[in-house]
């Protein structure tokens, strides 16, 4: 069997965006056609910010149990935490701002071409990322600050 790679979307304002770009990049490369975005509950998920980047009529869709295409040949189809069953889920599996208890049934899903997290906290996508070896999906550095010191006060410490 092989094993299932993992990413991790680290928080930041881009966090969605980077998450379904790495998604239709894993799909293309690795040839899966379903995906399952398993989130924390259906309720209230319209007014979520994933919610909000899918747009209302593919929230609409997912929300009535129908899978919406995200890409020329593959499907998504949405669950909560509490319906997920790993048995049957393949492809490729998202876990999007749900508990590191229901992450645990992502990781166990014996289906799964590829799992990718996004965490609500920084803590809990860290030891995610240290426990399964996830790559990282968009910049997990900060930028190095701008030179704020004066010319010769930087010279001095460089010397």
């Amino acid at each position: 069997m092989a094993s299932v790679e993992r990413y991790v979307v680290e928080r930041s304002q881009d966090q969605v965006r980077l998450a379904f770009k790495s998604v239709l990049e894993i799909c293309k490369a690795k040839n899966i056609v379903s995906v399952t975005l398993v989130v924390p509950q259906k309720g209230g998920f319209d007014r979520t910010i994933v919610a909000e980047f899918l747009g209302p009529n593919i929230v609409k869709a997912l929300v009535k149990g129908q899978a919406v295409l995200i890409a020329q040949g593959v499907q998504m189809k949405l669950e909560s935490a509490q319906t997920f069953r790993g048995s049957w889920s393949e492809g490729l599996l998202i876990g999007a701002h749900i508990s590191d208890k229901d992450m645990n049934k992502l990781d166990d899903s014996i289906g799964a071409q590829a799992v990718v997290y996004l965490p609500w906290n920084d803590p809990e996508g860290k030891a995610w990322q240290a426990t399964w070896g996830a790559q990282i999906v968009g910049t997990n550095t900060a930028p190095a600050p701008v030179g704020s010191l004066p010319g010769p006060v930087e010279e001095a410490l460089q010397v």
